[in-house]
């Protein structure tokens, strides 16, 4: 909510910068149904890694 507020406040004219500290991390909530995986030939542990790595951190750029 703080966030949404924050990209409010944003948008009106002669606002200084703000942020948001503290807060919870954001998250996501998977439900999966088993028999719809086994329709398409995917396993649990298919879709685990591929959450895994799109949560992954890569640094970038460098001197």
């Amino acid at each position: 909510m703080a966030l949404n507020i924050l990209q409010e406040l944003g948008s009106v004219k002669n606002t200084g910068k703000g942020f948001v500290t503290g807060g919870r991390q954001e998250q996501i909530r998977v439900e999966v149904l088993m028999e719809r995986l086994a329709n398409y030939g995917i396993t649990l542990d298919r879709i685990a890694g591929t959450i895994r790595s799109a949560n992954s951190e890569l640094a970038t750029g460098g001197y």
